[in-house]
């Protein structure tokens, strides 16, 4: 791969494994990539809505305090870059084409019984190589669907989770119901990691406090 429509060409040829959960392939990624995902302190945001709003809130409240901060989002406004940011500027194309080159080899080292990487989890190993390479002070990683089962879902202690408004969304793969698809996003709360929620329905508020005390 030598240009951006290399990358995105190669990431759209993976599009047709589908969505498959599960951290199995990421984790084996990440380890190929001698990547430490809690190396970098980290913000995990999941939720229906408010996320990509949420992600930019924090990454401008962090630019004024002086700090370097990267963020990981979806989808895009303008350009694919935009999903891959630092300070709010999207990765370079170089970076984006080093980071591909490690990840593609990386996948190939994965065992094949875990199943063909796909497109999310490709990108978002894009996302951890570059962040590993610059090393900002903190990441805001946005879910891409759920959480619990979230590609982004592998730290063991971010340093805060936040929980956005929760909706009826991607029923087939999360549930019919808003409680189960709320235990699906409050997948991303990790034990001794503060929680941040927004306004949730009166039946979702004592399961998520459940949910945060099994964690205590």
């Amino acid at each position: 791969m030598r240009t951006r429509e290399d990358v995105l060409d190669w990431l759209s040829s993976l599009l047709a494994f589908g969505v498959k959960p599960g951290l199995e392939r990421m984790q084996a990624m990440l380890l190929e990539l001698q990547i430490d995902p809690d190396a970098i302190p980290t913000i995990h945001v999941a939720g229906t809505n408010g996320k990509g709003s949420t992600v930019a809130f924090l990454r401008e409240m962090g630019i004024a305090e002086g700090l370097q901060i990267g963020t990981f989002t979806s989808p895009y406004i303008i350009q694919f870059e935009e999903r891959i940011m630092l300070n709010g500027v999207p990765i370079a194309e170089d970076e984006l084409v080093a980071a591909a080159i490690a990840v593609q080899a990386a996948i190939g080292h994965i065992d094949p019984a875990l199943g063909t990487v796909t497109e999310f989890e490709a990108l978002t190993g894009l996302a951890f190589y570059y962040f590993d390479q610059i090393r900002p002070d903190f990441v805001i990683y946005e879910v891409g669907l759920g959480g619990l089962y979230d590609s982004t879902n592998v730290f063991k202690k971010p340093f805060a989770a936040i929980i956005t408004s929760i909706g009826h969304d991607h029923q087939a793969i999360l549930g019919d119901t808003l409680q189960e698809i709320a235990l699906q996003k409050f997948g991303i709360i990790k034990q001794g990691t503060p929680v941040i929620a927004g306004k949730l329905q009166e039946e979702l508020t004592v399961p998520l406090m459940a949910y945060c005390g099994d964690r205590n």
